[in-house]
């Protein structure tokens, strides 16, 4: 079967790319709502500052950065008339733009790859109203070609686990008690837990101490089983209660959050079996 027909497609480098790759949560979304207007008005403050880059959500793996740049991207699209254009930052950047040069139809999809990319480059530098997201920034020369080819008046957005020199940091911080608990039952969807399910669950918001990656792990799991009970979660949870070793590469923080997430990833595997 061949590829699906362009008959009729509107090629122009004037269409307005949104390539955001995740679903937003919209009313669903626990605990960073207030986050949104910061990173609005930080965005605007950094327009007006030479000095400033963009915005970096910045923080420990599991908080949700990703999540709320997802929300930020949905909720203020309109104020983009240049379109949204999200790329990873640790992946390779030219074939994602080569890639969104066709998903926006920028051009037709036969063209060669060089073209794509040309095009792609072009339209990133010549198109104002723009905001770019960079998920997952690690080393900030890995988009610096990019930052330097983009109009003045775009928004640049990233995501990272490190400090990101001249960008102003929205940190992102665990769920408090009451947050982490509405996201678990949310996620469960068991909103009307009472008496000593309500109890295990508020065990296990402790025990996961608001990290939100794990509060959703477990209450995905727990959606899938409706059988298996708050108290019952909760036991397999405190079984791991010495905190598996991990790898190196996980130990990067001192609050051990990252073995949370690793407890409720062997808890779910042991669920699914």
């Amino acid at each position: 079967e061949g590829p699906p027909s362009t008959r009729g497609a509107q090629f122009s480098v004037q269409n307005r790319p949104f390539n955001v790759p995740f679903a937003p949560k919209g009313n669903q979304m626990v605990g960073e709502k207030d986050v949104l207007q910061q990173v609005r008005n930080k965005l605007a403050a950094s327009k007006r500052s030479p000095a400033r880059r963009g915005v970096a959500l910045q923080g420990i793996g599991g908080l949700g950065k990703t999540q709320t740049a997802v929300e930020y991207a949905h909720v203020y699209k309109d104020q983009y008339p240049g379109g949204v254009i999200w790329l990873f930052a640790d992946q390779d950047l030219d074939s994602q733009l080569t890639q969104l040069a066709t998903d926006a139809r920028w051009l037709a999809p036969e063209s060669d790859a060089a073209t794509k990319l040309d095009v792609a480059r072009q339209r990133l530098r010549s198109h104002a109203g723009c905001l770019f997201i960079f998920d997952n920034l690690e080393d900030p020369r890995a988009i610096e070609a990019y930052l330097s080819a983009a109009p003045r008046d775009a928004d640049v957005l990233v995501t990272s686990q490190l400090e990101q020199p001249g960008f102003e940091s929205v940190p992102l911080d665990l769920l408090p008690p009451l947050q982490s608990l509405t996201l678990l039952l949310q996620e469960a969807d068991r909103l009307a837990t009472t008496g000593p399910e309500l109890e295990a669950a508020s065990k296990i918001v402790k025990e996961l101490d608001g990290l939100p990656l794990a509060l959703e792990l477990a209450g995905a799991y727990l959606r899938q089983r409706p059988e298996i009970s708050f108290q019952t979660y909760l036991a397999l949870l405190l079984e791991e209660g010495l905190r598996p070793a991990l790898p190196g590469k996980f130990l990067v923080s001192a609050t051990a959050h990252e073995a949370d997430l690793f407890r409720t990833l062997r808890i779910s595997e042991r669920l699914l079996i």
